[in-house]
């Protein structure tokens, strides 16, 4: 198992989050949850989205476990395969008309989603990084594009080459299972979904680190910073401005009374 106290430092050491890296595990029937978690409809007395459940572990530092019986977004409960019948969804009813002009088009649109197969796992579970008693499969990021930035800086140092995005700006919790499907890391632009249901700010994006690759991004990023690319950025201030002609017309009159020696 990683060391998540360690990684957690290291990525509040180069990234200066605002809120902390999540911590995800897919759990299987059967397997156990820690004991201190809540769980929405048990816990709550209510159902949510998945995106509600991200935010509520990295806002409230909770660990969350989210089954069927959690469920209240559609979509995220078809993909996350909780339900069997899924043939509204797939015809593309749910597309039109906000986001495609018919069902064709619809259902063209879901069938690009990456999905799990029906009771493939039992429950999600997530919770801050540096307070998963459990091993995760993966890391979820929610932060600044100049953050983002960084992350890939770290997962392309040693592997080479560049990352690759796919998203609709819908159903972002998708992430969780094409990263988990291609263990290759991912960034996404959250959709509507997540800015509605789940808080996240206009001025956040998503990062999807899969644990395999999480020491190697870490050490990526610490290279990085040695080597003088840094979050927060610094600006480059060793230059002369320039001001308006009546700012520069007192500079003059004090070379001109010598006050000024150049």
């Amino acid at each position: 198992m990683a060391d998540l106290e360690k990684l957690a430092n290291d990525f509040e050491k180069y990234l200066r989050l605002q809120s902390p890296p999540l911590a995800l595990r897919m759990l299987r029937a059967g397997e156990a949850a820690p004991e201190k978690c809540r769980q929405p409809f048990r816990h709550l007395k209510t159902k949510v989205t998945i995106c509600q459940g991200f935010s509520m572990a990295r806002k409230y530092g909770w660990t969350v476990r989210m089954g069927a019986e959690d469920m209240a977004c559609p979509p995220g409960a078809a993909l996350f395969g909780f339900f069997q019948n899924t043939d509204y969804f797939d015809a593309g009813h749910m597309a039109v008309p906000t986001y495609a002009p018919d069902l064709d088009a619809g259902k063209a649109l879901e069938q690009e989603f990456p999905r799990f197969d029906y009771n493939e796992y039992e429950a999600i579970l997530v919770a801050p990084m540096n307070r998963a008693d459990f091993e995760p499969h993966m890391l979820v990021f929610y932060a600044q594009p100049a953050q983002i930035m960084r992350l890939i800086h770290g997962a392309v140092y040693e592997s080479g080459g560049g990352l690759e995005s796919w998203t609709q700006c819908r159903f972002g919790c998708s992430s969780v299972i094409s990263v988990l499907k291609s263990g290759k890391c991912s960034f996404n632009v959250p959709g509507n979904g997540d800015r509605v249901f789940a808080g996240v700010q206009d001025t956040e994006m998503s990062f999807y680190l899969p644990m395999a690759r999480a020491e190697g991004v870490a050490a990526g990023l610490e290279a990085n910073h040695q080597g003088g690319t840094r979050y927060p950025v610094p600006a480059y201030l060793m230059y002369q401005p320039n001001f308006p002609k009546n700012y520069a017309r007192q500079m003059e009159i004090w070379r001109e009374l010598e006050e000024i020696q150049e």
